[in-house]
Parts: structure tokens; C-alpha cells; sequence
């Protein structure tokens, strides 16, 4: 079990590579985003920019579309985001508690045409700021944030990664399988929660923060192994609960008894 997960690399490559991680909601209708929520960047899609075109393709292969580059600048606080934010400093705040992106680390702006096919409508007459660690795309009501990746993204659903244990927690997870077993149970839980109940991938989504509050309490209350048998168990159950009627088989990728 680890906070690692929530976060995303940013490193820099020689293949440029921007991961779609995040999407948060700008204006105030009601429309839904034009591409799903990224629960799980591993099968979320990616994205790249050059002075010509932007653009996306998602991991399952049935997707690659680009729309073309109308305009090229270097980054500023523009009359579209002035008209959304009023400020620049409303503008960074928003940036920062939604993505953990910093305002002066955007260098170039673009704005695309409307020379786009059926399946990039979604980014056409976008605005998208870039750093070298980021690309964000706004279009209409709704901002999409890439992350820049050089190595492939982890599956969100997966147990702790062991290499990585720092934490007591973490060690006493890896040295038991079955709490493993439970701690990919409690991953998959929290993907199929945002899948089922997030408006939108952020670090102010209340599932995410909820799973972050619960993360936190674990490591703060939990010395043995009962303790996070304990709470590994309540979490499942509640999991269950939440995801009765959407997820009915859930945790259908663990095979164990003591879930039921």
C-alpha cells in the first residue's frame, strides 16, 4: 500500500512522452467531459505537441487522431483564461490545487484549429498550455493535464510495489501475502470507485481524498500485522458496499474466501 501511487512521475526523456492523468472541471454547466476519466492512467491514453499538431492516442490501440496547430505563442495570462479566472493569481491557485502544476513553469501556449476528425473533437479550437513537464488542454468547460513520462505508468490496480517499501507499513504488507492480496483488492476498489462516483481526477476529487485520508490513518495507527488485517478487511467491505450495484463481483480479481 503506498502514496506513490497517487503520484505521478516527472521525468525527463528522450521520447517524449505526456500521459493523460488528470481532468477538472472549469466552467459551471453541466456537460461531461468529452474523454473518460483517467482512474487509471496505465489505460488512460497519452498525448504529444509539436509546432504543426497535437496529438492523442489511447492504450487500447483503436484511437490515434491529431488536430493541427493554428496558433503558437509563448506563455501568458491570455483573454480566455482571464475571462474564466478574472486573475492570474485565481488562474495559479486553481492550477495548483487541482494538478500541483506551477504557473511559471508554463513556456508556450497554442490554440488549435477546427480541421479536426470525428474522433478528436474533443480538442478542437482548444487552448493548451505546456511546460516540460506538462501539457494541459482546455477545452470548453474542462481541462485535461499530461504528465510527461520517460518509463511506462504503473497499473493502478495493482499491489505495492515491494522495491519501493519505505514505510513500516509497506514492509509488513510485502512480508505477508495475503495482506499483498489485499492491498491490490483495495487498489482496485479505489480505481473502480472514481470510475463509478468521481466527477473528475484531481487532487480535490473527494474519493481521492478520501483514500488518501484512510492511507494516512493506516500508517499512523497500524504496528502489526492484526491492525492492518483489520483495516485492509473494513476497506473491502466498504468497497463492496459502495460498489454493489455497478461492481457486484467485486473484488472479482482476488480469489479468496475471506472477502465474502
Amino acid at each position: 500500500m503506498s502514496l506513490t501511487f497517487f503520484l505521478v512521475v516527472q521525468m525527463a526523456s528522450a521520447v517524449e512522452s505526456y500521459i493523460y492523468t488528470g481532468v477538472a472541471k472549469v466552467g459551471k454547466n453541466d456537460a461531461s467531459p468529452h474523454l473518460f476519466l483517467p482512474s487509471n492512467p496505465a489505460y488512460s491514453g497519452s498525448a504529444s505537441i509539436s509546432e504543426a499538431e497535437f496529438t492523442y492516442s489511447n492504450n487500447y490501440g483503436d484511437l490515434h487522431c491529431s488536430v493541427p496547430v493554428d496558433k503558437h505563442a509563448n506563455f501568458s495570462f491570455d483573454v480566455i483564461a482571464a475571462q474564466n479566472f478574472g486573475t492570474s493569481e485565481d488562474f495559479e491557485k486553481f492550477m495548483f490545487k487541482k494538478f500541483g502544476l506551477r504557473y511559471n513553469e508554463f513556456t508556450d501556449s497554442y490554440l488549435l484549429g477546427g480541421n479536426a476528425k470525428e474522433d478528436c473533437r474533443a480538442f478542437k479550437y482548444s487552448k493548451i498550455y505546456t511546460s516540460k513537464e506538462s501539457i494541459v488542454v482546455w477545452s470548453e468547460d474542462w481541462m485535461y493535464v499530461f504528465r510527461h513520462q520517460n518509463v511506462p505508468v504503473r497499473d493502478a490496480t495493482r499491489a505495492l510495489e515491494c522495491q519501493r517499501a519505505r514505510s513500516n507499513v509497506e514492509r509488513m504488507t510485502c512480508a505477508n501475502r495475503e495482506l499483498m492480496v489485499f492491498d491490490a483488492a483495495v487498489n482496485l476498489g479505489f480505481v473502480e470507485m472514481q470510475d463509478s462516483f468521481s466527477k473528475e481526477i484531481s487532487a480535490e476529487d473527494p474519493v481521492r481524498v478520501d483514500q488518501i485520508n484512510w492511507l494516512r490513518d493506516v500508517r499512523n495507527n497500524c504496528v502489526d500485522t492484526a491492525c492492518l488485517f483489520n483495516a485492509y478487511k473494513a476497506r473491502v467491505a466498504y468497497f463492496k458496499k459502495r460498489l454493489s450495484a455497478r461492481y457486484p463481483s467485486y473484488p472479482q480479481k482476488v480469489s479468496n474466501p475471506q472477502y465474502d
